[in-house]
């Protein structure tokens, strides 16, 4: 599991959440950090799991497959 030290509005906020893989606290928040390293630590060992389909959207053929929609939409304008 991943402990985000980042501000909760953030990119990489919205993608730990997303993706299902951790906690975010905000880093100038003490108790924040204290309470979600205790959840990290007294969860059930399988509570942050990969989201695979949100993953999926940062793969090379992902990548690939958005650009050439945005290369042949850009064409036919």
């Amino acid at each position: 599991p991943i402990l985000g030290l980042t501000p909760q509005n953030g990119t990489s906020s919205d993608v730990i959440r997303e993706s299902g893989t951790g906690i975010v606290a905000s880093p100038d928040d003490a108790p924040e950090i204290s309470d979600a390293l205790l959840r990290l630590v007294g969860g059930p060992e399988d509570q942050y799991s990969v989201n695979e389909d949100y993953l999926e959207r940062f793969t090379a053929e992902h990548a690939i497959s958005e650009l050439k929609k945005a290369l042949r939409d850009a064409a036919n304008q």
